[in-house]
């Protein structure tokens, strides 16, 4: 099997940049195992407990994807690159004199989303559009003025997409700052305009230090997802997008 960094150049990761790539799995009928001895004792561990054949080949395409993606970056091999957590479970590069590279990954039904960004924090989120009872979500969820805004003053047709589009940028906001469920989803306001511009308007937790000022872009990676993701500002390189199929077809 050729590796990635037989197939790509090295990939360089400007200041203030952000990349974003998008995959859809592939399909069931495609061998994943071997992609294994790619992955840390953690990870084929985990594989092996996952039941649903299903889950077990999101799970092992969205890890390879990231190992792969990252040994451009890093100029190392997939196998080499190792992960450490935080203390809210937020995983990150702990090779040596690699600190610089930040990364997030999120993955919803048959779509895997990842950001790589360079010495600041990165979030992003994904959702498959389906429908649900939204209207329970968003009360238990947003923020009073979000709840408000998405009930009252957005047109039926239109409300379960400015849901995903909330919830999307909430889950991106929280990831990226890295506290898991200690931060509230209704901690914390976004407002999305018309041309689905978005932005965090207010922090109701100013004491613990979130004041800097966030990027965040909505996107599509497919026309039967919803995602976004944040980064601290300035951001020069807003959004740069990749495909990831052209490597896919070689594994």
């Amino acid at each position: 099997m050729l590796s990635v960094l037989d197939r790509w150049n090295h990939l360089e990761l400007e200041e203030n940049a952000i990349h974003i790539w998008y995959s859809l799995l592939p399909t069931l009928e495609v061998s994943v195992d071997g992609w294994l001895a790619d992955f840390s004792k953690d990870e084929v561990e985990k594989a092996k407990k996952i039941t649903s054949t299903q889950a077990r080949v999101r799970y092992i395409c969205a890890r390879y994807m990231l190992r792969s993606i990252l040994s451009m970056y890093l100029l190392q091999a997939p196998k080499s690159i190792q992960f450490a957590y935080t203390l809210y479970g937020k995983p990150y590069v702990c090779n040596p004199g690699v600190a610089d590279v930040c990364f997030n990954v999120s993955h919803s039904n048959q779509c895997i989303v990842c950001a790589i960004a360079k010495k600041r924090a990165v979030g992003i989120d994904i959702e498959f559009l389906q429908s649900i009872n939204f209207e329970n979500i968003a009360r238990r969820f947003f923020s009073h003025y979000e709840y408000r805004q998405l009930m009252h003053h957005t047109p039926p047709q239109q409300r379960e997409k400015k849901f995903y589009s909330l919830w999307t940028c909430k889950e991106a906001f929280v990831k990226n700052i890295g506290q898991g469920l200690s931060y509230p989803l209704n901690a914390f306001t976004i407002s999305i305009g018309p041309d689905q511009s978005a932005q965090l308007v207010v922090s109701a937790r100013k004491d613990r230090g979130i004041l800097e000022d966030y990027a965040i872009q909505i996107f599509s990676p497919h026309q039967a997802y919803l995602a976004a993701w944040v980064i601290q500002k300035p951001v020069k390189s807003i959004y740069r997008q990749y495909k990831w199929e052209k490597i896919m077809c070689y594994l």
